[in-house]
């Protein structure tokens, strides 16, 4: 309950606002992330499969081996980078 009053007596609602950037810091300072870490927060776990293809370079042209069982956004994060699936 404390941190959804905190939510609401500062009015922000969504993304962005000022509790999350205090969350990403105790996270850091959680996992002890050195002066040049950084957290990012996500909406949701498409979000962090496209930049986690990202940031590992995949784009146009690569293909991505993705398990038979799984959910369209897989696919999509894999087709928001550029690349193909197999």
């Amino acid at each position: 309950m404390p941190w959804l009053t905190r939510i609401d007596q500062n009015r922000w609602y969504t993304n962005s606002g000022p509790l999350i950037h205090e969350f990403e810091q105790r996270l850091l300072a959680f996992f002890e992330g050195g002066k040049d870490a950084t957290c990012v927060t996500l909406s949701s776990g498409m979000s962090a499969l496209e930049l986690g293809l990202k940031a590992l370079g995949v784009g146009d042209g690569m293909r991505v081996l993705l398990p038979a069982l799984t959910l369209p956004a897989t696919a999509l994060a894999v087709a928001r980078c550029g690349a193909g699936v197999r």
